[in-house]
């Protein structure tokens, strides 16, 4: 097959998707069935469907097809009254008593209901109760935050160190920012966005690959990226100012 002559038909190799899928409206339907049933009642109980088949035979590109027809489960933070409830029973569940309302109430904020964010204040808040028995005063409070805020800083630079060139990312936030609501961009936007902060040698639509990868952006179906996460963005345009306003700094003791 040829990759440089593009008058040749695009026929790709036999496990890339076939030009035209055809057949298989029995299998689509029992899939696709067994999906509306998992939506419906939250119940995944009855496991997994499986495929076989000789090799050749197309299982690949039957699970292929459905994911591409299937509108997708996509999850996202919980509600504030879940975040909640899964602050206060995640501590109690731990065997170090529940914590006052007031003190689950801000750690659960703080968690801005993303799951993971979630159990870093839930570690926090056991680490503080091992430290002071309660968490009924500022500093027990504090250390639980605390605790809190450096697993969600983390488990942010742990992304970020993952990819490609992360340095010019907080660039990316500080577009995305200016679209106001939707906070995010184009392929083509955030590659050019990229492009103007990274070496010249560098790749920009290689370290927008990396970026998604590596899950420090996500990419929607219509071809946007964000940082999916909003604390996330959050914390890249905290880094976005402090770099701003060193330079300032500089240019100021310059003058």
């Amino acid at each position: 097959m040829s990759t440089t002559n593009t008058d040749e038909p695009l026929l790709g190799l036999e496990r890339n998707r076939p030009l035209h899928f055809a057949g298989r409206g029995r299998e689509l339907r029992i899939l696709n069935d067994y999906l509306a049933y998992i939506r419906r009642t939250s119940d995944a109980s009855g496991g997994m469907v499986l495929i076989d088949g000789v090799q050749g035979v197309g299982k690949t590109q039957l699970v292929a097809e459905f994911v591409r027809r299937a509108t997708r489960l996509t999850l996202g933070s919980l509600s504030k009254a879940e975040a909640l409830e899964a602050v206060t029973k995640g501590v109690a569940a731990a065997g170090l008593g529940e914590p006052l309302p007031n003190a689950a109430q801000t750690l659960a904020l703080a968690s801005q209901g993303f799951p993971h964010h979630v159990h870093g204040y839930v570690a926090g808040a056991v680490e503080a109760l091992r430290t002071h028995r309660a968490l009924d005063t500022k500093e027990a409070l504090d250390l639980a935050l605390a605790t809190g805020d450096a697993n969600r800083t983390q488990f942010y630079e742990s992304r970020l160190t993952a990819m490609a060139m992360p340095d010019a990312m907080h660039f990316l936030a500080a577009a995305m920012d200016e679209e106001r609501e939707e906070r995010s961009l184009s392929r083509a936007d955030a590659t050019a966005v990229l492009r103007a902060h990274l070496p010249p040698e560098a790749d920009a639509a290689e370290v927008l690959r990396s970026a998604v990868e590596k899950g420090v952006l996500t990419s929607a179906a219509d071809g946007y990226v964000s940082f999916g996460i909003p604390s996330f963005h959050d914390y890249m345009m905290a880094q976005h100012r402090r770099v701003l306003e060193r330079e300032a700094r500089r240019a100021h003791g310059r003058a």
